[in-house]
């Protein structure tokens, strides 16, 4: 679909640029492919922090951030965020994901920089479950749009925003060299990447009772478990990771989290720019919204010993493996790659940007939990609570129903 074209703009993206990041990997490349034509700056997400505070909040579970920010002091990080932004002088910020910038950003920091006259664009990502869903909307109202992964996630939020926009995961190109020819016949193994959980410890754990040759790569948590702990190998960094990838015959694309459920990641990209065979969770998008035909473009599995006969068939069968990656990869490759992607959804927002009317009606104060919702079971005491005029306190439960769609 053409963009009409209007007034260039500058674009700010603030983003998680801590070494070995996973957007320094799959995404800065080609962002900086897709804007090549455009002013812009990537600048790190957490840039007021000190270089020791941003790699402390790296190694920290993702729920004490809140109370580290909070130590820190909202007010001060904010009030630095909304002059670091207006210095750059971009015209549209994008704030990238809501992993990194649900613990801090007030939404009076928004809303200043709408004011302002920015285009202000939240990333919510991938996530695809009801309760991430139920905490993630309140954000929609905050931003002019938001980005997400999934279609399930389009589907969500859409209801609530006028401005949801899908940016799927995709083979991401533009790391490392062309693939070799006949890199199969070097290929042994299987291989996974990834961070622990039970289901993924219980389907690895099954693979090597069967006497499957297993390599795994990720935190060194993999070490604490005793039956896989000759099979770890350490962490990959981002320089080595296709080439890390290549030596194996199949890449396993374990989907589930610690519950079960089915989460998208970037395992399908990676296979398509490496040309690994793929054998990954059953996912439905994959056949239809990627288009991708089971058997002949990818292989998925439905239960833990479907996954041990796959594994121990095509193994034994490299012709059959190579073909289905290779087009697996011309398919990917073809429709969905990230500079693309991000080349037509960044030029929407440009247009939007320099389309859109100013709306001078006063904002009311907008009450906003930065953790779980009112009414959620997993909401608990020493929780920040944050409304639109910066105020914050400690809470568990607050209401929020002017969001709910009509």
């Amino acid at each position: 679909m053409s963009v009409v074209n209007h007034e260039k703009s500058r674009f700010l993206i603030l983003a998680n640029m801590q070494p070995e990041s996973h957007f320094l990997l799959r995404r800065e490349p080609a962002i900086r492919r897709a804007l090549h034509d455009r002013e812009f700056a990537i600048r790190h997400i957490w840039e007021p922090l000190s270089e020791a505070q941003r790699g402390h909040l790296q190694d920290i579970h993702p729920y004490q951030r809140y109370q580290y920010f909070a130590k820190l002091g909202l007010d001060c990080l904010n009030e630095e965020y909304i002059q670091m932004i207006e210095k750059d002088g971009s015209n549209v910020v994008i704030f990238s994901t809501i992993h990194d910038f649900k613990h801090f950003l007030l939404p009076r920091t928004l809303l200043a920089l709408q004011k302002q006259g920015k285009y202000v664009v939240g990333v919510l990502g991938d996530e695809e479950t009801p309760e991430y869903f139920h905490e993630y909307k309140f954000w929609l109202p905050l931003f002019d749009a938001v980005v997400v992964y999934t279609k399930m996630a389009v589907d969500a939020y859409q209801p609530l925003s006028g401005n949801v926009m899908l940016l799927p995961e995709a083979a991401d190109m533009f790391v490392g060299e062309d693939v070799p020819a006949n890199i199969d016949e070097s290929r042994s193994g299987c291989v996974f990447v990834g961070s622990v959980n039970p289901v993924r410890e219980k389907l690895l754990e099954l693979l090597v009772e069967r006497g499957v040759e297993v390599s795994i790569y990720g935190h060194k948590r993999w070490l604490k478990n005793a039956k896989l702990r000759q099979c770890y190998k350490g962490y990959i960094p981002n320089a080595q990771y296709d080439s890390v990838l290549r030596k194996y015959s199949i890449l396993l694309g374990f989907m589930e989290d610690g519950d079960g459920n089915i989460h998208v990641n970037a395992k399908l990209g990676d296979a398509a720019r490496n040309e690994c065979f793929l054998i990954s969770s059953y996912y439905a998008p994959f056949l239809e919204e990627y288009g991708l035909v089971e058997g002949e473009e990818i292989v998925m599995y439905r239960s833990p010993e479907d996954l041990v006969e796959k594994v121990e068939y095509y193994l034994t069968n490299p012709a059959e493996r190579q073909k289905i990656a290779q087009q697996m990869a011309a398919k990917i490759r073809a429709e969905f790659d990230y500079t693309d992607l991000y080349r037509h959804h960044l030029l929407q927002l440009e247009a939007q940007a320099t389309t859109r009317s100013q709306n001078n009606e006063s904002q009311e104060a907008i009450t906003f939990l930065l953790t779980y919702p009112s009414g959620s079971t997993q909401a608990r005491s020493g929780e920040i609570c944050v409304s639109a005029d910066g105020t914050y306190s400690e809470a568990s439960v607050y209401h929020r129903d002017r969001l709910e769609p009509e």
